[in-house]
């Protein structure tokens, strides 16, 4: 009875060393995460050959420390919190003040919470790829009291987007 024990107990810490080792591979490179919807690009003003939106590994690491999005045992969920907040805007900053920057609120299905997601593009003449590229600057929950702050001070604006 004791070897089962033991090698249930074995089984266990080597399945959540693996989890741990994958999440570290995950950082460690830029992923793509969701090319966005033309619609929603014709409504937030962004004009560009490309909509799809990349993270840095680096700012998937800062978000992961910092347990904004998800757990640091898991990447995946992070990277995957963020598409469907992307894919699911619901508001965009009223008044963009800053050329080639971005800020919009998306909701995320599976963690039943608003996040807010700012978007950076580099002009493809700025750009490593000499294509333009669509950057994740930052992004962060969106409480449901800011939310309504933002909202009743017209920060943010709801998505007039046309259905088809």
């Amino acid at each position: 009875m004791m070897h089962r024990i033991n090698s249930h107990h074995v089984a266990i810490q080597q399945a959540s060393f693996q989890r741990r080792q994958m999440a570290v591979i995950l950082t460690l490179v830029d992923r793509e995460i969701i090319t966005l919807d033309p619609i929603i690009m014709e409504w937030i003003k962004l004009e560009s050959s490309s909509g799809t939106v990349v993270i840095s590994a680096a700012q998937h690491r800062h978000i992961i420390e910092r347990r904004q999005i998800s757990s640091q045992f898991d990447a995946d969920i992070s990277a995957n919190r963020l598409a469907e907040a992307l894919g699911n805007i619901k508001y965009k900053l009223r008044s963009q003040a800053r050329p080639y920057f971005w800020e919009v609120i998306g909701f995320a299905n599976s963690a039943g919470r608003y996040v807010r997601v700012v978007l950076k593009l580099v002009p493809g003449d700025r750009s490593r790829s000499g294509k333009d590229e669509l950057w994740i600057q930052t992004a962060c929950p969106a409480g449901k009291k800011r939310l309504k702050k933002w909202l009743l001070n017209r920060t943010f604006v709801g998505a007039e987007i046309p259905t088809d």
